[in-house]
């Protein structure tokens, strides 16, 4: 399955999504909610989840949130925030991680 949006995607409990892949946002002007990628427990993905936002809001963060016995195997990159309770079996990429 491949997902694009401007604002959020959300993926729900036990969901399987195998490769390729993709959860993607891209952020282009403000808003008024925070763009954000959310990621429920024990989600297995197989791909790429990015997130990215061209207009910093410190209000407003971006967030890419990985929920408990999460994996993703393949890419997680986030322009801002990423709230990683799961596990990456690949690379990650953020500015702040929690």
């Amino acid at each position: 399955m491949q997902l694009f949006a401007q604002d959020s995607i959300v993926v729900g409990e036990q969901c399987q999504l195998h490769y390729p892949s993709v959860l993607g946002i891209i952020g282009k002007g403000s808003t008024s909610t925070a763009r954000k990628i959310i990621i429920a427990k024990e989600v297995i993905i197989k791909g790429a989840i990015f997130l990215m936002n061209d207009n910093f809001d410190r209000k407003h963060q971006a967030l890419v949130s990985i929920g408990e016995k999460s994996i993703i195997s393949g890419q997680v990159y986030s322009s801002e925030l990423l709230a990683l309770q799961g596990s990456v079996e690949g690379s990650v990429f953020c500015s702040k991680l929690f």
